[in-house]
């Protein structure tokens, strides 16, 4: 599992946390670790598991599309459930990747593209 979640990471730049879901809660509670325990931690809206279950792209897991703020208790509570479906993340992506990089063929193409998991 630590491989999976691994290749799930979020590559965020700090500059583009205001655009996430939930930024409030950043912005007044900060990062959670162990020594502020009310802080917020990233989560995937379309869960790791349900995204490895359904042969989803590493890439289209980490997508800033797919991230939301949630204080640390209520992303324990979500566990694996997803808040959207992989064709509603599917859209998210495409009207990210055109307004700010111009070009969703390199999604696309991931879209139609099985990943299977190579240990």
């Amino acid at each position: 599992m630590a491989f999976r979640l691994a290749k799930c990471k979020f590559i965020i730049s700090n500059k583009d946390y205001n655009l996430l879901p939930g930024y409030d809660l950043y912005e007044k509670f900060g990062n959670y670790n162990k020594t502020n325990k009310n802080g917020v931690c990233k989560d995937h809206i379309l869960s790791i598991i349900n995204g490895f279950n359904n042969k989803i792209h590493p890439l289209i897991l980490s997508h800033i599309t797919n991230c939301q703020f949630l204080s640390f208790r209520d992303n324990i509570l979500k566990s694996g459930k997803s808040l959207l479906t992989y064709e509603q993340l599917k859209e998210k992506i495409i009207d990210w990747e055109i307004q700010h990089n111009g070009d969703k063929d390199f999604y696309l193409e991931l879209f139609n593209t099985p990943f299977i998991l190579d240990l």
